[in-house]
């Protein structure tokens, strides 16, 4: 990566990248510790760069649940049992 693109790419705290993934910074900290998001410690607190959470964002699973509790493709909206149970037959 060379300078402009690290000036281009800005580095968030465990807190903001936690935001922007969604979840609490506990969690991008497990994830950090667990080699799932890469990170470096200038200091004090873990930073991440933009870029590596939009991979690992794009790493993780397209599968969500919806409100009522049933496993969703998130980009589809359709309902994964359905193929898992004829997948099985």
């Amino acid at each position: 990566m060379n300078s402009k693109e690290a000036r281009d790419d800005p580095r968030y705290t465990v807190f903001e990248a936690g935001i922007f993934l969604g979840v609490s910074a506990d969690t991008v900290r497990v994830k950090i510790r667990q080699g799932l998001i890469k990170a470096t410690k200038p200091g004090r607190g873990w930073k991440v760069r933009r870029s590596e959470l939009q991979r690992y964002e794009e790493s993780t699973s397209n599968l969500n649940r919806d409100v009522d509790g049933e496993l969703r493709d998130i980009r589809t909206g359709d309902a994964v049992v359905d193929e898992i149970l004829a997948s099985t037959k």
